[in-house]
């Protein structure tokens, strides 16, 4: 094992990590809601519902068929936002990025990735920030549908 890093196995382990989510004061995420929708269906409306009530700072990046996520109806424009990268897009794991900690999730065997280190924390957290700017604001949802 290496410091820092801790990488658990199962739902329990992936549920755990959203469970967190409500409780801090700000993440972004990076994410296909085809694996997400698979996995969960209802519960990641109960868990975006959940972070919006407790007005965690949000900034989701998300790629997959399954656009608009139903848990947006409760998000606050001005506390949780959303940007939907390009169809083409092929995201096969989850990243959050929380609290000096960066979080990969596999849904393919069921992994969590923990990284608890202030450089790569950062570094992330940095190109995050940078893929955010790049990736426009769609308004009308239709056309991005339609895409």
């Amino acid at each position: 094992m290496i410091e820092g890093v801790l990488v658990t196995k199962g739902e329990e382990a992936i549920h755990d990590i959203y469970e967190q989510l409500p409780l801090v004061d700000w993440y972004y995420s990076l994410y296909s809601t085809d694996a997400v929708v698979d996995q969960w269906g209802d519960y990641s409306r109960e868990i975006g519902e959940r972070v919006a009530k407790a007005g965690v700072y949000v900034k989701e990046l998300i790629a997959g068929n399954n656009r608009p996520v139903p848990y947006a109806d409760y998000y606050n424009n001005e506390t949780q936002e959303i940007r939907y990268l390009p169809r083409e897009t092929k995201i096969d794991t989850d990243l959050i990025v929380f609290e000096g900690r960066v979080v990969l999730i596999s849904y393919d065997d069921l992994k969590v990735i923990t990284i608890d280190d202030d450089a790569i924390f950062q570094t992330v957290k940095q190109m995050f920030e940078m893929l955010w700017e790049g990736t426009p604001m769609f308004i009308d949802v239709e056309k991005l549908l339609s895409t």
